[in-house]
């Protein structure tokens, strides 16, 4: 039984640390070729936040 335990918690153990190296190229991939995070885009949400905050005031 204390096997049986042993082997799944090394077995979630490396579940998690495949999962977080996976996270962690498809971040740095998708930062790469500029999907993760378009400046372009955000700039044009900050505009449009600004716009809707000056029409309340």
């Amino acid at each position: 039984m204390n096997e049986w335990l042993q082997n799944i918690g090394l077995f979630s153990t490396v579940l998690v640390l495949l999962y977080t190296i996976k996270k962690g190229i498809d971040h740095y991939d998708l930062k790469g070729i500029g999907d993760y995070e378009d400046i372009e885009i955000t700039r044009q949400a900050e505009e449009v936040v600004q716009s809707l905050h000056s029409r309340k005031s």
